[in-house]
């Protein structure tokens, strides 16, 4: 007479919540306020800290050919971030439909305006300049604005900012690397 085996298949453990950002499931819901810091693209800030616990990194051109990354912060904050630069109006714009918290060091001037009137609670290095941000030595200005994730709770506090998510993004995401995939075309 023949053993028979039986399998047990087991049932993968789907984990309850979506990190609304990334996709990545786990055991806690994320309640941190999204998170943007204009950061430098420029050759002489490289490589940027903090960058890689990005959420998502939006590249943006502030003018002529330089860009500047928009680095969206929430599921991880980094220990330090940086080099922080300036904001420009459509960067505004990016966090105020995020509504994150925003973090720069500088501004144009529609930012300027844009900053003082509140569209987006945040902090910038034009003001807390030596106190929040910090300057390294080991870079020349303006590639040497860093901001410490203490110093950025310590800022969301000091102008009033509530620091839990407001409002959940509505971003979809596959269940599967499968489910991504995409069927190749034939022309011929």
């Amino acid at each position: 007479m023949e053993d028979i085996v039986e399998e047990v298949v087991e049932e993968p453990i789907v984990l309850p919540y979506v990190a609304p950002f990334t996709g990545i499931r786990s055991e806690e819901e994320q309640t941190q306020r999204p998170i943007i810091v204009t950061m430098n693209n420029h050759p002489l800030a490289r490589p940027q800290s903090g960058i890689a616990q990005a959420d998502i990194v939006y590249e943006m051109l502030a003018e002529g050919n330089v860009t500047r990354f928009l680095a969206l912060y929430q599921s991880e904050i980094p220990d330090i971030v940086g080099p922080v630069r300036s904001a420009r109006d459509y960067f505004v714009e990016v966090a105020k439909g995020l509504d994150a918290f925003y973090i720069a060091h500088g501004y144009s001037p529609d930012a300027q305006k844009m900053l003082n009137a509140r569209v987006v609670d945040n902090i910038n290095g034009m003001q807390y300049d030596g106190i929040l941000f910090k300057r390294s030595k080991e870079r020349k200005a303006p590639h040497n604005s860093y901001i410490s994730k203490e110093n950025i709770f310590t800022g969301a506090e000091k102008v009033g900012a509530s620091m839990e998510i407001h409002k959940i993004p509505t971003f979809s995401f596959y269940d599967s690397a499968e489910g991504a995939k995409l069927e190749t075309l034939s022309l011929l």
